[in-house]
């Protein structure tokens, strides 16, 4: 329905045209609908102008719902209005306020005097699900908003880019090692490495957003720009004027402004865009290219070692996307075309036609019109390996692809750094954890393995076992009948146990050693410091470390062996109960229970506190301790807090490198320390087990279950 916008008193509006005509735009929208529930948008236009809520509401235009109420936002001004719709169903709205009517005709806005709106203005309201704003890799990590708003993120976590902050959210973009969101009140939100600035997000309301390896830049709701970041080259300091669209490449920024010219600033300063007039554009890392407004593309910049980045193809063309030193663009036909750089054939498109395009490094890929995606380029890592399904958007990362599904849910492929923590269903009562890879032993005395493979570390034997340790990439079981099993690297023969039957064994970083059957030791792999050449005697318990072993004599005296250089395999006199060790220090609790350390201290890592204690662990630098009141205690290195427990009282407790779990008596866990991967992040329910690797967690719950951490979210599943 359309009708004539007239003044409030009822006059027609003049035929006259003063010499700046009003401007229109939609802000404050919604991240999406629910296909049920009303949303409300705001209108804005940039003066006084002599329209009234209902003649408005009429000369609205939707698709796929009805504007239900517009209302003035402030009393006596006509500049803000509150949009209301209401969805029709589970699809995209579209609302549209026409421009380029006469004055007399309906569906107008115009002046008092007569004055044209200048523009269209016109938004999309995403139906329930994705939208290709929603979904945003960086380096390695990548970030998403869900249905409700909200923001979570997966991967990498060093420098805390997958810790999102609270709220809601319509568009966020993800740099290098951090991530940058408009909230839905058009505020900009930031979050992760900030050591060159990269958080310091202006003050302000945004429309849109773009973020590179170290620096970002937003078009506010004025159409000005503002940058942050690193600035070696003025990347930060964007011209005067207004725009409508812009890109990031290396160290520089381009973008069209309101009156379709371009202009860029930063690195490289001296070369400059080409004339004319332009309505899409895309940055590479020293090159831009640009889709004019006859759909001829052309690119600018430098032509890096001459493999024609800057050569852009003869034709027309709809969409256009740049990775390092190629470009890749969808012509009016939706074939794709592709130039520059090609070594890793990134620049040879298969043939088909297409509607989405994603470029980014020395990858390309493309969702086609029938929704299946094709990628090309850089597959080192499977990271060019679509699945199949059908799909809506998608965004490349340095080495993984993550792409939304049409049915909302996001599926990544390529390296997968969180593989240890994806769990096989079942029950389970004993298990360990290497550096990036976790083996199990079921209920049913099966074992069941997971995470990285490169070596086999997950291809656990057939058969039934009653313990296990697992290394850096390889893992050893005792058998029901007392021999044993090993699997996963055997580089320096740490998976080549000897025959004979065994009651308890523990594996160091490529060596394994076990008690016998008839209390001696045996022990196997690398042995470039002793560490597989055991002492004779008999023993009861022991402990292995990177490249020195410790175990507890029959007569509870302690015996160490392997690598010395920091004192580590020198235990003191005395009798002991229950050890610890880590790669340059070893602790024991005595049979009075107070604890004694050895080896390297300088982080104080072998000068437990006075006191009594009954459960040990050690991490790299750090040794954390149950007491006998059952609170606990820590010591040693504490650059990521791996020295300071929570208050509280626990029962159990295991240490990594740098962070530290521990099971509190109600059986909840607690984790302390380095977090870069959150595996400091456990998971809600109870307990009975723990196991620790460098960058993940594992668990046993007290239903037998199995919990790792960190989790990719419920709606993002990885394919192999």
């Amino acid at each position: 329905v359309v009708a004539s916008i007239v003044a409030v008193d009822g006059s027609e509006a003049a035929a006259a045209r003063p010499a700046a005509p009003p401007a229109a735009r939609f802000a404050l929208l919604p991240y999406g609908h629910n296909g049920a529930d009303p949303f409300t948008l705001r209108l804005y236009f940039d003066q006084e102008l002599p329209v009234s809520g209902p003649t408005l509401k009429d000369a609205l235009e939707t698709t796929g719902g009805t504007v239900t109420a517009v209302a003035q936002v402030s009393d006596g001004s006509t500049r803000i209005w509150s949009v209301t719709v209401q969805p029709d169903a589970s699809a995209d709205v579209t609302i549209a306020l026409p421009a380029g009517v006469a004055c007399d005709q309906p569906g107008a806005v115009c002046t008092a005097d007569g004055t044209q709106l200048r523009n269209r203005a016109e938004v999309t309201i995403a139906a329930p699900g994705w939208t290709n704003r929603t979904l945003s890799a960086g380096y390695w990590h990548a970030c998403a908003i869900a249905t409700d708003g909200t923001v979570a993120c997966w991967g990498n976590n060093g420098d805390g880019q997958g810790d999102p902050p609270a709220g809601t959210y319509k568009h966020l973009d993800a740099g290098a090692r951090y991530t940058c969101a408009i909230a839905t009140d058009d505020t900009i939100a930031c979050w992760g490495s900030n050591d060159i600035e990269q958080r310091a997000a202006p003050a302000g309301t945004y429309q849109t957003l773009n973020t590179g390896s170290r620096h970002a830049c937003a078009i506010a709701t004025d159409y000005t720009v503002s940058c942050w970041g690193y600035n070696a080259f003025g990347q930060r300091n964007p011209p005067a004027g207004t725009f409508k669209a812009l890109d990031i490449g290396w160290e520089h920024t381009c973008a069209i402004r309101t009156d379709g010219t371009l202009a860029c600033w930063g690195y490289p300063p001296s070369v400059s865009p080409p004339s004319g007039t332009f309505k899409a554009l895309t940055a590479g890392e020293v090159h831009t290219c640009a889709i004019a407004t006859d759909d001829t593309i052309a690119c600018w910049g430098v032509n890096y070692q001459r493999l024609g980045a800057t050569r852009a193809p003869a034709g027309t063309f709809k969409a256009v996307d740049a990775g390092s030193h190629h470009t890749c663009a969808i012509a009016t036909d939706d074939t794709i075309a592709c130039w520059g750089n090609n070594h890793r054939g990134q620049s040879a498109p298969p043939a088909g036609t297409y509607k989405t395009l994603a470029v980014e490094d020395d990858r390309s890929c493309a969702i086609s019109t029938d929704d299946t995606i094709a990628c090309w380029g850089d597959n080192d890592t499977g990271q060019s390996d679509a699945p199949a399904g059908t799909y809506k958007a998608i965004t490349i990362g340095v080495d993984s692809t993550c792409a939304m599904a049409t049915d909302g849910t996001v599926a990544c492929w390529g390296y997968y750094s969180l593989g240890q923590t994806d769990p096989l269903a079942g029950t389970y009562k004993a298990f360990d954890a290497g550096y990036n890879h976790t083996c199990a032993i079921a209920t049913g005395d099966t074992i069941a393995c997971w995470g990285h493979d490169e070596h086999g570390e997950t291809d656990g034997p057939a058969g039934t076992y009653e313990a296990l340790t697992s290394g850096y990439v390889h893992t050893c079981a005792i058998k029901s009948d007392d021999t044993i099993a090993c699997w996963g690297s055997n580089y320096f023969g740490q998976s080549a146990p000897p025959a004979g039957t065994y009651k308890a064994l523990e594996s160091g970083y490529d060596h394994t050693c076990a008690i016998r059957s008839d209390d001696t030791i045996a022990c196997w792999g690398y042995n470039a410091f002793g560490q597989s050449a055991p002492p004779a005697g008999t023993y009861k318990a022991l402990t292995a470390s990177t490249d020195h072993t410790c175990a507890i004599a029959t007569d509870d005296t302690i015996a160490c062996w392997g690598l010395n250089a920091s004192g580590q395999s020198d235990p003191p006199a005395g009798t002991y109960k229950t050890l610890a060790a880590n790669t340059r220090h070893s602790c024991a609790i005595s049979t009075d229970d107070t604890v004694a350390c050895w080896g390297n201290n300088e982080s104080g890592q072998s000068d437990p506190p006075a006191g009594t204690f009954k459960a040990l662990t050690a991490g790299y630098n750090h040794t954390c301790a149950i007491a006998t009141d059952d609170t606990v205690a820590c010591w040693g290195y504490n650059e990521s807090g791996q020295s300071d427990p929570p208050a509280g009282t626990f029962k159990a407790l295991t240490a990594g490198p740098e962070h530290t779990c521990a099971i509190a008596t109600d059986g909840t866990i607690a984790c302390w320390g380095l977090n870069g991967n959150r595996q400091s992040d456990p998971p809600a329910g109870t307990y009975k087990a723990l196991a620790l690797g460098e960058y993940h967690t594992c668990a046993i719950a007290t239903d037998d279950t199995l919990a790792c951490w960190p989790r990719l979210p419920d709606w993002v599943r990885w394919v192999s």
